[in-house]
């Protein structure tokens, strides 16, 4: 029975041990780099928590290239990989080789070896033959009094030198009609380097709207053509709908859907409502303050009381508050009869001032109840 026990005790420690050196096994960095440089060592030092009960490994298409040099997991958690790359390898593009941990046993036995691994790549690019370039065009937005950077960023993958890259951009307007060409500067770009050419554009020459920039990417022999859109943003928030009718007697959500033409942030926008009809006006109200992101859409609420106003035809006017402007947008509203799909419902519409009686009775009631709850504990 006793050494049954103890089997079953040792049996617990032991999981709970292999449970946390498994938990604990990580490597740093998550990922490396290397140029192809053939028979030129390099050396790269990972890191994992110290743990005398995982070792290093590595495998991959070009594992045999690479081995580990020195392995100090055991004292201080790090331990050195060394590549040495061979004259030729055949597939150009990326390649990759793993750096690993795997859990062992203790010397002598006692732990099961494999349970847990953990991995990281080296990545070795190599070079295409001649000229071989990768391009990226991302024009951004920008609002109608700024003046920004349009950058073309060429990635030279192959083996020759590029020499004098560089690039046009036609800037289209909504109506496909050419707006402006820019010509950036010229630059050299070597093997396995990356470059950036660029020009200046100045959004206040054009109006605001949508626009697309066209990059045409000069490559010694070689064209790249790219095509990005773009917003040139102004100083304003649009009212692009809202609600337009009411069910009589009722509290509801009034919303106003907003969208901001900026590429800014714009804070404290608001909205000033005004119902009226033949006789003048006959309510007014006023929304919460929000902050609308660039170019984001959002609602604005707020709640109102039909209840004692009339049935029949209204005229909303609203006025969006924002930046020391305003937009106003007047537009039709509506105060009508209870649909009869509601008609039966058990649940009757209640006026603002109903339940703020309903309210002042339970608060009452609820003191009421304290205090006769305080007097029965001291008697």
């Amino acid at each position: 029975m006793m050494r049954n026990a103890s089997i079953f005790m040792s049996s617990i420690v032991f999981f709970v041990v292999l449970a946390s050196v498994s938990y604990a096994l990580g490597i740093s960095p998550a990922s490396a780099s290397m140029k192809y440089e053939p028979n030129m060592p390099q050396s790269f030092t990972f890191y994992t928590n110290i743990n005398p009960f995982v070792e290093g490994y590595i495998e991959g298409e070009l594992a045999q290239y690479a081995s580990i040099t020195k392995d100090n997991v055991a004292v201080d958690g790090s331990f050195e990989v060394t590549v040495t790359l061979p004259d030729l390898i055949d597939a150009p593009g990326e390649h990759k080789m793993y750096v690993g941990l795997i859990e062992k046993g203790k010397a002598g036995g006692g732990m099961v070896s494999g349970i847990v691994t953990i991995r990281s790549p080296i990545k070795v690019f190599v070079p295409f033959p001649g000229s071989y370039a990768e391009v990226e065009f991302f024009p951004s937005d920008l609002n109608n009094n700024e003046t920004r950077q349009f950058t073309v960023t060429i990635h030279h993958k192959g083996t020759k030198l590029i020499e004098g890259a560089y690039a046009t951009i036609d800037v289209v307007n909504s109506n496909n009609e050419l707006a402006e060409t820019l010509t950036t500067n010229k630059n050299d770009v070597i093997p396995l380097d990356t470059t950036h050419v660029y020009s200046l554009f100045n959004a206040s020459k054009h109006t605001s709207g949508n626009y697309r920039a066209i990059a045409h990417i000069f490559l010694g022999d070689v064209q790249k053509d790219i095509e990005k859109p773009f917003r040139i943003g102004t100083m304003e928030v649009t009212i692009t709908n809202y609600t337009q009718s009411f069910t009589v007697d009722s509290i509801g959500k009034f919303d106003i859907l907003v969208e901001s033409n900026w590429n800014a942030v714009i804070d404290n926008v608001y909205a000033q409502v005004t119902i009226s009809n033949q006789s003048g006006i006959v309510s007014d109200f006023q929304t919460i303050s929000v902050s609308l992101n660039p170019w984001e859409k959002k609602l604005i609420s707020t709640y109102w009381d039909s209840n004692g106003y009339a049935l029949g035809l209204y005229e909303a006017m609203i006025k969006l508050h924002y930046s020391g402007t305003m937009t106003q947008h007047q537009g039709p509203f509506s105060i009508e009869k209870v649909p009869e799909t509601q008609r039966t419902s058990l649940i009757p519409k209640i006026s603002i001032s109903a339940m703020l009686t309903i309210a002042v009775i339970a608060l009452i009631l609820l003191n009421i109840f304290v205090l006769l709850r305080k007097k029965k504990k001291k008697k």
